[in-house]
């Protein structure tokens, strides 16, 4: 089994923050290894569900969806590395 890498996309995580939520996002999914567990959790207002989802497929991520909420934009996501 691989490492579980967690990444923080809420308000609270990033209000004082300079580095850039996109740039952190690219940053776990390239040092993801195959079978890396990325647990996301955040908020639209700081990373977008549907670009979070969008940069996932792209990259070649398995995810499932825990948790949404469209009305207070939250979620939790849960990805995997595809391959061997």
């Amino acid at each position: 089994m691989g490492r579980e890498l967690r990444l923080d996309f809420t308000y609270e995580a990033w209000s004082g923050c300079r580095d850039k939520p996109s740039v952190r996002l690219v940053s776990a999914l390239m040092d993801a290894g195959p079978g890396d567990r990325l647990v996301i959790e955040g908020e639209d207002t700081v990373m977008p569900f549907t670009l979070i989802l969008d940069t996932l497929e792209d990259e070649g991520f398995e995810y499932d969806v825990e948790e949404r909420d469209d009305l207070v934009g939250i979620y939790r996501i849960v990805a995997y590395k595809k391959g061997s």
